[in-house]
């Protein structure tokens, strides 16, 4: 008998379902899993996709959302759209918002390229919003569609790349207004997802996760129905001090 198994895409929306997010804002793009990760929240039930018009009124959008709701969620493309988010994401950060970044990246086999924000402008748009959730700490979770993850071995030449075989120099951008940051891949998925979303809750602070265009629909070794909830503390607020 074959063990219980789900894709990666849906282990990610399970656990943000567990933690009450019921909207995922972000902007479409090529590297965000239009065709795969985009249709899964779709299609996922008690989650809606909150369209907007940019990466950064996405990343406020979700910084709102999490001050009411307790954390929020953004997904953006590599490179231009997780740079766009970048200010919201650091507002979040410096003022204890949880915000949790998907970035989309590349696709494992070079078959097609689709981004939640997409790779480099979509990322990059989102930037600012991020920024002030971090500031002001919203836990956002901003969530990056990447480049397939035999391009990004190969270092080949694509376009939201600055045509150098760097494709982490946007991530890294990012590493300065989140708690937590991550790329998943087959093999880290599960513990990674549960840890940046713990990080993200508990020290509300945005966090960033890079999502391969080809890895959402790659199957884990998970039983849905043996799935524990993200355990959760109390954060202090820092002293007000005017």
């Amino acid at each position: 008998m074959s063990s219980p198994k789900m894709t990666i895409g849906d282990y990610l929306l399970q656990r943000l379902k567990s933690l009450g997010i019921d909207i995922i804002f972000g902007v479409p793009g090529d590297y965000n899993l239009v065709y795969h990760f985009l249709i899964k929240i779709e299609d996922f039930d008690g989650i809606q996709w909150g369209n907007n018009c940019n990466e950064l009124n996405a990343s406020y959008a979700a910084d709102g959302y999490a001050r009411m709701r307790g954390i929020g969620v953004l997904v953006t493309t590599f490179g231009v759209g997780e740079l766009s988010a970048i200010n919201g994401i650091a507002g979040s950060y410096a003022e204890m918002v949880s915000v949790v970044h998907i970035v989309g990246t590349l696709m494992l086999l070079m078959v097609m390229l689709v981004l939640v924000t997409t790779f480099g402008v979509g990322e990059l748009s989102a930037l600012n919003g991020i920024a002030g959730s971090y500031a002001e700490m919203v836990s956002v979770v901003h969530i990056v569609g990447t480049l397939p993850t035999a391009s990004q071995a190969s270092g080949a030449i694509l376009h939201h790349t600055l045509g150098n075989g760097d494709f982490l120099v946007f991530a890294n951008m990012y590493k300065e207004v989140t708690i937590a940051h991550t790329n998943l891949t087959k093999t880290n998925a599960i513990e990674e997802i549960d840890r940046v979303l713990n990080e993200c809750l508990n020290k509300s602070r945005p966090a960033y996760i890079g999502l391969a265009v080809d890895l959402s629909d790659h199957e884990i070794n998970v039983d849905p129905l043996s799935i524990e909830p993200l355990k959760r503390s109390l954060v202090r607020n820092p002293r007000d001090v005017h």
